[in-house]
């Protein structure tokens, strides 16, 4: 039985844990509380951070291999390449760009936030802001008006942009892309068509 560990509130967590639903492969879901032992997590993952897979003996961590190794425990859906070659570079850098604005974010500005009042530097938080507005305006460009991120399908570049989205509605509800961006909105509405978006929604 395959065994994924992470939280329920980690956009990283979520996009492997849809990977797998969409799939239709068979797992256990471990969830880490604010609380859990570290120790714990490193005997896991010895960076220390979340999702971990573990299958058998093996142990898969960071939420791009383990879409990856998902990808590949079934035929069903796939998510994580293509056949043409020129999409393939498009679903990496989807992949990149969505982790890319997740990493800035959490590190720079949740964290920062969570810090003693004066040892806040509001400076670095106005600037990896101005990084994340400047981020989705290049990820809703590249959208456009298609309905997937990459091709006619479902891939992991429109689970990634969903995990995304719903993260910053729920840790930053300041950047209110919902109405910068409509084209996000019409992604957003229809990826929760999806049962298994709907199944892991931070908000429930």
């Amino acid at each position: 039985m395959i065994k994924i560990f992470g939280s329920n509130t980690s956009p990283f967590t979520r996009k492997v844990r849809i990977v797998a639903l969409e799939k239709k492969i068979e797992f256990s879901f471990i969830n880490f509380g604010a609380d859990t032992n570290k120790y714990y997590l490193e005997g896991l993952n010895p960076l220390g951070k979340i999702p971990v897979l573990q299958k058998d003996d093996d142990l898969v961590f960071d939420s791009p291999v383990i879409a990856k190794y998902l990808d590949g425990l079934s035929p069903a859906k796939n998510l994580t390449s293509t056949q043409n070659k020129h999409d393939k570079i498009i679903l990496r850098k989807w992949e990149a760009l969505t982790d890319g604005i997740l990493d800035i974010a959490i590190n720079s500005v949740v964290y920062e936030r969570r810090r003693q009042a004066d040892k806040i530097d509001e400076n670095k938080i106005n600037s990896a802001l101005t990084d994340v507005t400047a981020s989705l305006e290049l990820a809703s460009s590249q959208l456009g008006n298609n309905q997937y991120c990459v091709g006619q399908n479902l891939t992991i570049a429109d689970i990634s942009l969903l995990c995304l989205l719903d993260w910053l509605k729920f840790r930053l509800p300041d950047i209110l892309w919902q109405k910068q961006f409509p084209n996000f909105q019409q992604h957003h509405h229809k990826m929760y068509e999806l049962i298994s978006v709907q199944q892991t929604s931070p908000f429930d």
